[in-house]
């Protein structure tokens, strides 16, 4: 039991999935940090209704190559199973309008985690802005998948235990260009209160696994795996 609520617990805070229209991240940036290429990160906790808790986490990292690049990885869900710790599966079931330049694209993917002692599922909405680099997304919640379903569209309802997931990513020039800083923002909130001595380990795997193993990604020209 302590080890599924642990899980649990993590799999809140991965790459998931702050509702959209959510702004750019005000982080005060130390070049120390990312200049030697680590993760600067920083969380919030909010109070909610009940027994429950949500957690804002936020993270930026420094990618040694230019937005473009970045952003063409960051756009293919698909490919981050490959790469990105704790996921089993990202896959795109529904392209509600495609990504084009300058345009904004909007799909549906389904996510399913891989930890040792337990193992979850959800669906996401993301909207990709290609104009200004940015995506944000919001969990497809169980009502609404099972309209979706209706439907012939096979989204994944939410795991038992997951209230709420959403958040954001996007990319901004560093050097003129020859860089690039990679945002990621989520805000997951839980049924149950997470005890402080997890907050280390939600943090590790939401805020700096999945920059650094996007990082690694891009900086070995797609051959980087997990």
């Amino acid at each position: 039991m302590k080890k599924d609520f642990i899980a649990l617990c993590l799999c809140l805070f991965l790459i998931s999935p702050l509702a959209y229209g959510f702004e750019k991240i005000d982080m005060k940036l130390d070049k120390k940090i990312l200049e030697a290429g680590k993760t600067q990160y920083t969380v919030y906790e909010y109070k909610t209704e009940g027994k429950g808790v949500r957690k804002r986490g936020i993270s930026v990292i420094l990618v040694d190559a230019p937005p473009d690049e970045v952003w063409a990885y960051i756009c293919d869900y698909n490919g981050m199973r490959e790469y990105v710790p704790y996921i089993d599966r990202y896959e795109t079931v529904q392209w509600i309008r495609p990504i084009a330049d300058g345009e904004v694209g909007e799909s549906l993917v389904n996510v399913m985690t891989d930890l040792p002692v337990f193992k979850s599922k959800w669906c996401i909405h993301v909207i990709f802005d290609g104009t200004n680099k940015y995506q944000n997304w919001v969990i497809i919640k169980k009502p609404e998948a099972e309209e979706y379903i209706k439907k012939g569209i096979n989204v994944i309802p939410p795991s038992f235990g997951i209230k709420d997931v959403n958040g954001c990513q996007y990319v901004e020039p560093y050097e003129d260009g020859k860089k690039t800083l990679l945002y990621y923002a989520s805000s997951a909130e839980s049924f149950v209160p997470v005890p402080r001595f997890l907050q280390n380990l939600i943090m590790k795997a939401a805020l700096n696994d999945f920059l650094v193993s996007i990082k690694k990604r891009v900086e070995s020209n797609g051959t980087y795996k997990k």
